[in-house]
C-alpha cells in the first residue's frame, strides 16, 4: 500500500460513512445541551431583572417617603416661619431620632444656609449644589446625590423640596435632606440577597454608590464601564452576562429608580454567578457525550472487521485484474463470483477489458484522423498570421496554396480568380505537385461543358463547396482522370471564394489518399477559404481606400495629394539625372457659369469631355491631376530641351476652346494654363507648384491668352498685389476711399436727371489706384462688400451735404457686386441705407450691377433684384453687350435701365458693326420697356447718332468727367 493510501482506502471510506451516521446523535445531544443552557440563563436573567426591580421599588418608596417627610417638616410654623435658631434645633432634634438622614437643612433662594442639623460653612453658596439649583428652577420635589458628603464623607443621596409662601406661594426657601448612599442601598432587609449573589447601586456618569461585595479601588471604573453603560442607556432596565470583578462571570439585571421626573438617575444591578446558573445543564452535557463516544468507538471496531470480510476481498481482485490491464495485459480478468453489486461491477469489468482490446485496433485510425486535423487547424492558423501582413491579392492565394501544401500535407493546391460574364476561372496561384497539371487544366463555369463539371465548377455554381473523394469512380473528374492520375491525385475538394457577397475566386485542393474529405477535414478547409475571403475582401477594401485617398472619383484621375508625391519623386529624380521638369496648372475657367446655369451634371460632363480629350493628349510619362474642383495639374517628365514645353503644352490644350453639347445645348469649354520649369525657374517641387498657380491666376485674369510660363515679374506682381490687398482691407478705416460723381443727361433736353457715384482709392505709399486694378482685387477676396456697403452710405452722406447746403437732391446709382446680391440681408440693409437719405417719393439712390455678374447664379440674382424692386428700388445693368447673358433671363430680371458699354459708344461712327449692336441693344431695351442709358459719350457725333437711335440718356467726357461731392454740388438744381 502506498503512503497515505490509509487516508484514501475504501476500509478508511466505509468508517467514515459510519462516523458519519453517528455524529447526528452526537450534535442532538450537544443542542440539547445547549438549550438547557440556553433556557438556564433565561430563567437566570428572569429571576435577577426580578430581583433587581424589587430593589428598585424599596427605594421609590423610600423617596416618596422622604418627599412626605419634607413637606411635613415644612408645615411646622417654626420651620416655614423660617426661623433659624429654633429651626437647626428641631433638625437636630431629627437626627438624634432619625439616623436615616445624615443631615437636614434649609436655604434661601439665594444660596445662604438658613439652618441645618450638621452646621455647615456659613459662607456656602447652596445654589452650587445641583440638587438646590434645580429646585431653583423648577419649584418642584427633586432628588439628586453628591460624589462625596461633607458630613458622611462618602456618596450621598440627596432630597430637596421648595418651601412655598402660604399666601403668596411664591419660593421663600429650600429644605433638603441627605442620605448616605451605602445607608440608602441597605435600607431594606428584606431585599438582602442570598448566596454569591451581587448587589451594586449606580449613580449618575457610572458612579458606583454602593457595592456588595465590595470592588477592588483599582477595578470600578474599568468594571462599570465594561459591563452596565449599556444597561444605563434608556430606561436602565435590562440584563447581560459578563464578568465581574473577581473574574468569574455573572448574569447581571438591572432597574431603574423611579423617583420622580426632577430625579437624578439611579440604577439598582442584581448578579447572580453564571456557574450556579449552568451547574445543572452542564452535568447533562458532559454525561451524554460521555455516552455517545463509547457508542461511536464500538460502531467503529465492527466495521472495521466486518469491510475486510465483506468487501474488501473483492475489491482486491478487482484492483489485481486492473493493474494487469494497465501493464498492456488485455487478457487479465477479474472472475468475482457471487452475487450482488461488487459481482456485477467484476461482470461489467471484464467486458470493458474485451472492449479494450477491440478499440485498440481502432486507435491507429483516430490518431491518423487527429493528426489530419491538427495539421488543419496549423493551416488555419497559419493562414491567419498571413492575413495580418500581406496586402497584396496574389501573394494572399500564393501564400495559402503553399500552407495548405508544406503545413496541411495536401499535394496541390491552386486558386484563381471568376468571371461570370466571360466564363473565365483564371488561376492566379498554386503550390504543390502539379505546376504542369494546371497549366493543361481547362475549367468553365457552366455545368453543360465537361470542363465545368468538376468540383471547381460545381463549388463555383452553388457557391460553397464540392468535394470528391475518389476521383477514379467519379464520373463528374472523367474529364481530368489520366491528368490526376499522372500526378497522383485520389481525392479533391473545391470551395467557393466571396467578396462583398458574390463569388469572386475559387480555392481547389489535391490528396494522395482515398476519402481524405470526411466532415471535420471540409469544415476547417471551408474556414480556410473563409479567412481567405475575408482577407480578400479586407485588401479590396484597402485598395479602394487608398483609391478614394489618391485618386479622384469623378474622373479617376490622381488627385492633389498624389500629384504632388509624384511631383517630388520627379524632381529628386531631375536633380539626380540632370534633367528638366516642367508642371503646367490648368483652369477649366467656365465651369462655375456651367454648374450655376445647366446643373452639376452639366459641369460634370464638361470635366468628363475635358479630362479624356487633355489625357489624348498627354505624353505617355506624363501625369495629369485633378488637384481642385476646375483645375488639373500636368506633370511633364523626360524632357530633352526646354524648347520642346511649348509644343507640348499647345499639343495639350490644341482643342480648347472646345464645344460640347449637353442636354440639347451647346456649351464652350476653355482652358488657362500657368507652366513653371525646374531647375530654372525653382529648385524645389513645393516651389514649382507655387509658380505654377502663380502662373495660372495671372493668365486667368487676361484674355486672349490661353496659357503663359512663369516669370520673375509674376513674383513680384504677386508682392504688388499682396500689398494692394492689404492696404485695400484698411481703406476705409484710414479714410483713403472716395467717390466721384458723373452725370446723366437726357439727350433731348440736356437737363442732368441722375449721377453715377464711381469710387476712388489714393494711397499714401500706393498712389492713386485705378478702380478696374482694385476693383477686381476686391472682387476676388471678398473686400468688395464692405466697399459696395460704404459707397451706398458714402453717396447717402453726401445727399445729406447738398440738401445742408440748399439743393435739391438727384438720383445717385450706386455700383453693386454679385456678392452682395448673395447676402440674404441685403434687401433690408439697402432700405434703410435709403430711409437715411430721407428722400421723400422715389428712391434717391439706385443701384448698378455688371451684366457679366449675372451670369454666376442668374436665377438667385433674379430673385434678389425682385425684392429690391418691390422696395422701390431703380435697377440698372451697367456695361451690357460685353457679357453673356440670355435674352431669356433678362427678361426675367425687370430691371430699369439699361447701359450701353463704352466700348460700342466709342465707335459709333468709326465702326459700322457698333452701331448695330447698338441698334439692337436700343431695340431690345424699348421691348422690354426698359430705358437705356449710353456710356462713355465724348462727341456731338456720337451725341446725335444715339438721339437718332431712340436712346434716353447718356453720360460721358462730353458733359463732365466724374468729379469730387464737392465739384458735382454745381449740377444740382436749387431745392
Amino acid at each position: 500500500m502506498q503512503a497515505g493510501s490509509v487516508w484514501t482506502s475504501l476500509r478508511t471510506r466505509l468508517l467514515v460513512i459510519v462516523f458519519l451516521c453517528v455524529l447526528p446523535a452526537f450534535v442532538a445531544f450537544v443542542i440539547t445541551g445547549l438549550i438547557d443552557r440556553r433556557h438556564a440563563l433565561t430563567a437566570s436573567q428572569q429571576r435577577v431583572l426580578a430581583l433587581a426591580n424589587l430593589k428598585a421599588g424599596y427605594y421609590s418608596e423610600f423617596t416618596a417617603q422622604v418627599h412626605t417627610a419634607l413637606n411635613v417638616l415644612t408645615a411646622i410654623p417654626v420651620i416655614n416661619a423660617l426661623n433659624r435658631k429654633r429651626c437647626s434645633m428641631a433638625f437636630n432634634l431629627l437626627l438624634a431620632h432619625n439616623p436615616r438622614f445624615s443631615n437636614v437643612g434649609m436655604a434661601t433662594p439665594d444660596g445662604a444656609v438658613i439652618c441645618s442639623g450638621v452646621p455647615i460653612d456659613p459662607h456656602v453658596d447652596m445654589r452650587q449644589r445641583d440638587t438646590i439649583r434645580r429646585v431653583l428652577i423648577s419649584q418642584e420635589f427633586v432628588v439628586g446625590y453628591y460624589p462625596r458628603g461633607e458630613v458622611v464623607n462618602e456618596p450621598i443621596v440627596c432630597f430637596a423640596a421648595p418651601v412655598l409662601d402660604e399666601h403668596s406661594h411664591r419660593l421663600k426657601a429650600v429644605i433638603w435632606a441627605t442620605v448616605s448612599a451605602r445607608w440608602f442601598a441597605s435600607l431594606n432587609s428584606a431585599s438582602a440577597l442570598p448566596g454569591q449573589h451581587a448587589f451594586y447601586l449606580l449613580g449618575d456618569n457610572n458612579q458606583v454608590l454602593f457595592a456588595a461585595p465590595a470592588l477592588p479601588p483599582a477595578g470600578e471604573h474599568f468594571f462599570v464601564q465594561s459591563h452596565f453603560k449599556s444597561l444605563q442607556s434608556g430606561s436602565g432596565d435590562g440584563t447581560i452576562v459578563a464578568a465581574g470583578p473577581d473574574g468569574q462571570r455573572y448574569v447581571y439585571g438591572s432597574a431603574a429608580l423611579h423617583m420622580g421626573e426632577n430625579a437624578a438617575p439611579l440604577v439598582a444591578v442584581v448578579g447572580v454567578p453564571a456557574a450556579d446558573v449552568f451547574e445543572l445543564s452542564n452535568q447533562a452535557l458532559y454525561r451524554n457525550l460521555i455516552v455517545i463516544a463509547v457508542l461511536a468507538l464500538l460502531f467503529l471496531v465492527i466495521a472495521w472487521i466486518g469491510t475486510d470480510v465483506l468487501i474488501l476481498r473483492r475489491v482486491r481482485a478487482l484492483l489485481n485484474a486492473a493493474r494487469r490491464i494497465a501493464g498492456g495485459e488485455f487478457s487479465a480478468r477479474a472472475r468475482v463470483t457471487g452475487s450482488g453489486e461488487i459481482s456485477l461491477l467484476g461482470a461489467e469489468f471484464d467486458r470493458m477489458a474485451e472492449a479494450l482490446q477491440q478499440r485498440q485496433s481502432e486507435t491507429a485510425e483516430h490518431v491518423a484522423h487527429i493528426e489530419r486535423l491538427t495539421r488543419l487547424y496549423r493551416v488555419l492558423s497559419s493562414i491567419n498570421s498571413v492575413l495580418l501582413h500581406v496586402k497584396d491579392r496574389e501573394e494572399l492565394l500564393r501564400e495559402a496554396c503553399r500552407v495548405l501544401v508544406e503545413i496541411g500535407g495536401l499535394r496541390f493546391a491552386w486558386a484563381g480568380s471568376v468571371n461570370f460574364e466571360t466564363d473565365e476561372i483564371k488561376p492566379l496561384a498554386h503550390a504543390g505537385t502539379g505546376a504542369d497539371y494546371l497549366k493543361q487544366l481547362k475549367l468553365s463555369t457552366l455545368a453543360e461543358p465537361p470542363e465545368g463539371r468538376g468540383i471547381a465548377g460545381q463549388a463555383i455554381r452553388n457557391g460553397s463547396f464540392a468535394i470528391t473523394n475518389d476521383i477514379e469512380a467519379d464520373p463528374n473528374m472523367a474529364y481530368w482522370r489520366d491528368a490526376a492520375r499522372l500526378y497522383g491525385y485520389l481525392s479533391a475538394g473545391g470551395f467557393a471564394l466571396h467578396t462583398a457577397g458574390e463569388v469572386t475566386g475559387v480555392l481547389t485542393v489535391y490528396s494522395g489518399d482515398r476519402n481524405f474529405f470526411n466532415g471535420d477535414d471540409v469544415r476547417l478547409i471551408r474556414e480556410v477559404a473563409g479567412d481567405i475571403s475575408h482577407g480578400l475582401e479586407h485588401i479590396a477594401k484597402s485598395e479602394q481606400a487608398e483609391f478614394l485617398a489618391n485618386f479622384d472619383t469623378l474622373t479617376e484621375l490622381p488627385n492633389k495629394r498624389y500629384f504632388l508625391d509624384r511631383l517630388d519623386d520627379a524632381v529628386e529624380r531631375a536633380r539626380d539625372d540632370n534633367r528638366v521638369v516642367a508642371v503646367a496648372m490648368i483652369q477649366l475657367t467656365d465651369l462655375d457659369r456651367i454648374n450655376d446655369t445647366l446643373g452639376y451634371n452639366a459641369g460634370d460632363q464638361v470635366i468628363g469631355a475635358a479630362v479624356k480629350n487633355l489625357r489624348d493628349h498627354c505624353e505617355p510619362g506624363d501625369t495629369l491631376a485633378r488637384v481642385g474642383g476646375q483645375t488639373f495639374g500636368l506633370l511633364m517628365e523626360d524632357i530633352d530641351a526646354l524648347e520642346d514645353i511649348p509644343a507640348r503644352i499647345g499639343r495639350v490644350m490644341q482643342d480648347f476652346p472646345m464645344t460640347l453639347h449637353i442636354d440639347g445645348k451647346e456649351v464652350m469649354a476653355h482652358l488657362n494654363a500657368g507652366v513653371a520649369m525646374f531647375p530654372s525657374d525653382t529648385d524645389s517641387a513645393t516651389g514649382l507648384f507655387r509658380q505654377a498657380e502663380l502662373v495660372l491666376h495671372a493668365t486667368s485674369r487676361e484674355s486672349g491668352t490661353p496659357y503663359r510660363f512663369y516669370s520673375q515679374d509674376l513674383d513680384k506682381q504677386a508682392a504688388e498685389r499682396y500689398a494692394m490687398e492689404a492696404a485695400l482691407a484698411r481703406a476705409i478705416e484710414h479714410g483713403e476711399l472716395a467717390l466721384h460723381y458723373q452725370p446723366v443727361v437726357d439727350i433731348k433736353t440736356r437737363k442732368i436727371v441722375s449721377m453715377e457715384a464711381l469710387m476712388r482709392w489714393s494711397n499714401p505709399l500706393l498712389g492713386d489706384i485705378r478702380p478696374d486694378v482694385f476693383i477686381p482685387v476686391a472682387e476676388e477676396n471678398g473686400g468688395i462688400i464692405a466697399l459696395g456697403y460704404w459707397a451706398m452710405q458714402e453717396a447717402c452722406r453726401q445727399m445729406h451735404q447738398w440738401k445742408r447746403h440748399g439743393k435739391r437732391g438727384l438720383t445717385i446709382a450706386v455700383n453693386v457686386s454679385v456678392h452682395q446680391l448673395h447676402d440674404t440681408d441685403f434687401p433690408e440693409r439697402t432700405q434703410a441705407l435709403i430711409a437715411e437719405c430721407g428722400a421723400e417719393g422715389e428712391p434717391l439712390l439706385s443701384l448698378e450691377i455688371t451684366e457679366s455678374q449675372l451670369m454666376g447664379n442668374p436665377r438667385e440674382i433674379a430673385e434678389m433684384l425682385a425684392r429690391l424692386r418691390q422696395l422701390g428700388i431703380r435697377i440698372a445693368i451697367d456695361d451690357f453687350g460685353t457679357g453673356y447673358s440670355s435674352l431669356s433671363y433678362l427678361n426675367q430680371l425687370r430691371v430699369d435701365v439699361l447701359k450701353i458699354d463704352r466700348s460700342f459708344v466709342l465707335e459709333l461712327g468709326r465702326d459700322p458693326g457698333a452701331l448695330i449692336v447698338a441698334r439692337g441693344i436700343v431695340g431690345i431695351a424699348h421691348n422690354l420697356g426698359v430705358k437705356v442709358v449710353a456710356e462713355g459719350v465724348e462727341t456731338e457725333q456720337q451725341l446725335e447718332m444715339l438721339r437718332e437711335l431712340g436712346c434716353e440718356y447718356a453720360q460721358g467726357y462730353l458733359f463732365s468727367p466724374p468729379v469730387s461731392g464737392d465739384r458735382a454740388e454745381a449740377f444740382l438744381p436749387d431745392a
